[in-house]
């Protein structure tokens, strides 16, 4: 493979998009070792070799309210990459995710002639879906996490791949190491837990603190409440969030206190399919502003906003959304789950066939030899 450029652009704008780019860009590494990299990304795309323009932790914020208050700081995020861009011309462009900010920067590659591949699909399926014409103008090739994804793009004009998702190798891979972690986490207190995961950002925990607190009251210290930090997070905001209850604990192994688990307090988002491929039953909870839940419910085309659910195109697992949202019906959520074996049962029959149809060989090398093979 000959390219002109001696440099491709990543741009991964979310924690998550920052994993799996980071996988993806070491699969590319075999063909493109004398390649730099550049554009936005976080500590694990620079441990890849990425020369950061901004941080993902300068980037993540959602909702429509909160991402207009830092509308200028988006505006200049994107004026700096493009100069980037017009300096470097890089050979491609790998863009994960993050539709607000990628979409418009796909329009201006796509006008000087750099290919955009773009990795992890925007919900367009979910909301919004006149944005897919953006993706059938100016994306070479998209590749998707899941099969419904490709029968939706594809019928609209997409080219558009999947290869499996890769959390479910990522999980069966590290399993080992996830029972070592519960090990430890549960030690000699045979007492239930409850996984607390409640969300990945500051102005998404805010939000469900109350309620969390409240069902933490209602259980007493009959149960062990754990918070499982996002990366992203301080442990001092999480701890002066949750301090005045006395009974929260708190790690930084999500997938280890998954394990070690009786059931889980989910924030709808990635969680939600981690906790399901462990197979611990949960109960999926959501709170926004007011303003940006009603404007995402107008948008919204589908029935559940749980993934878990949206795949097996039924209630799998409950959702508590908004208003919904209280330490009574967690509570109530919870006994259901922890005091019924039929219903755990069933719900945990349910992961396991989800997790079967989002079973690949090797997705993140699939996906690289599907660009590699583009661009040659």
């Amino acid at each position: 493979m000959s390219l002109s450029s001696r440099s491709f652009l990543v741009v991964a704008g979310e924690s998550s998009g920052d994993a799996h780019a980071a996988e993806l860009i070491r699969h590319l590494r075999g063909s493109l070792s004398d390649y730099s990299l550049f554009g936005l990304g976080g500590d694990k795309l620079i441990a890849q070799g990425l020369q950061p323009l901004f941080h993902v932790s300068d980037m993540q914020v959602t909702g429509f309210v909160e991402v207009a208050k830092r509308y200028s700081f988006f505006r200049n995020v994107l004026r700096r990459t493009v100069a980037e861009v017009r300096t470097q011309n890089p050979a491609f462009a790998i863009l994960v995710d993050y539709p607000g900010f990628n979409l418009r920067l796909a329009r201006f590659l796509h006008e000087v002639d750099i290919p955009v591949y773009y990795y992890i699909a925007p919900q367009m399926w979910a909301w919004r879906e006149g944005r897919v014409r953006f993706l059938r103008r100016f994306v070479k090739k998209l590749i998707v996490l899941f099969p419904f994804e490709q029968i939706f793009f594809s019928k609209r004009g997409v080219s558009t791949e999947y290869y499996g998702h890769p959390l479910g190798n990522r999980l069966e891979a590290g399993r080992e190491k996830r029972l070592e972690a519960a090990k430890k986490i549960i030690g000699n207190d045979r007492r239930r837990i409850i996984a607390y995961l409640p969300g990945s950002r500051q102005n998404e925990v805010k939000p469900h603190l109350e309620e969390l607190k409240g069902l933490a009251r209602q259980l007493g210290d009959g149960y062990r409440h754990i918070i499982a930090r996002a990366g992203s997070l301080s442990l001092e905001f999480i701890e002066r969030g949750f301090s005045d209850e006395g009974l929260f604990e708190v790690v930084d192994s999500s997938e280890g206190l998954l394990e070690a688990a009786d059931v889980g307090i989910i924030k709808s988002g990635t969680s939600t399919l981690q906790t399901a491929m462990i197979g611990t039953p949960f109960v999926v909870i959501y709170k926004a502003s007011p303003i940006t839940y009603l404007l995402g419910r107008s948008l919204a085309k589908v029935k559940h906003i749980s993934i878990v659910n949206i795949l097996a195109d039924k209630l799998v697992v409950p959702e508590l959304i908004q208003g919904d949202l209280t330490a009574e019906n967690l509570w109530m959520s919870i006994n259901d789950i922890l005091f019924n074996e039929d219903r755990k049962e069933e719900m945990i029959g349910h992961f396991r066939e989800i997790m079967e149809s989002l079973r690949g060989d090797d997705p993140y090398r699939d996906a690289a030899n599907s660009i590699i093979e583009s661009l040659a």
